[in-house]
């Protein structure tokens, strides 16, 4: 019998194909069949699935981390990256269930990463809309206080009541530039 990748002759009793090691399989009986011929170079390793890393992402999402200053983040994206290159060197020499697993790690890292991100960006919004709030509040209660009729004296005194002490030299430099005025 002949192996259907690499065309070299094989017996007849085997399962894999001492030369290339392609399952060898048996048809019936049939009349006499000419051996398939393949090239010699196509015959150099059966086919392997891919194996993808995700390294791009990790280096992505770790970066947008670092950038936003998402501690956890980074520290997540870096174990992301680090078992995202352990999976592409384990691949490259061969060992893909080795590499698989680092794989998974890798993904697991990276979906922590994005949450961690994700969970970050809605933090700061909040807090933005937080500092805008307590910002416009800030403004009505000036507007609706006179603050900005007084003189840095009455001012100080005002805050003075409110638990806030400032120099009196500070708050008449605000007034002076119309800080507490819309």
């Amino acid at each position: 019998m002949f192996c259907i990748r690499c065309g070299k002759h094989i017996a007849d009793d085997v399962r894999f194909c001492p030369h290339c090691g392609a399952a060898a399989y048996q048809e019936p009986a049939a009349p006499m069949q000419q051996p398939v011929y393949v090239p010699q170079n196509a015959a150099a390793q059966p086919a392997q699935e891919p194996v993808r890393t995700g390294l791009a992402l990790a280096i992505v999402f770790t970066v947008l981390s670092f950038l936003f200053g998402n501690v956890l983040g980074l520290i997540t994206g870096i174990i992301a990256i680090v078992f995202a290159a352990m999976a592409g060197s384990k691949r490259d020499a061969g060992k893909i269930e080795e590499a698989k697993c680092n794989v998974r790690v890798a993904k697991a890292m990276n979906i922590t990463t994005i949450i961690l991100f994700v969970l970050w960006i809605v933090m700061i919004v909040a807090l933005i809309i937080f500092a805008v709030q307590m910002t416009m509040d800030a403004m009505q209660i000036i507007e609706q206080s006179g603050v900005a009729d007084m003189s840095a004296q009455q001012l100080d005194e005002f805050l003075r009541e409110y638990g806030y002490a400032y120099d009196l030299d500070v708050l008449e430099e605000y007034l002076e530039h119309g800080m507490f005025l819309q």
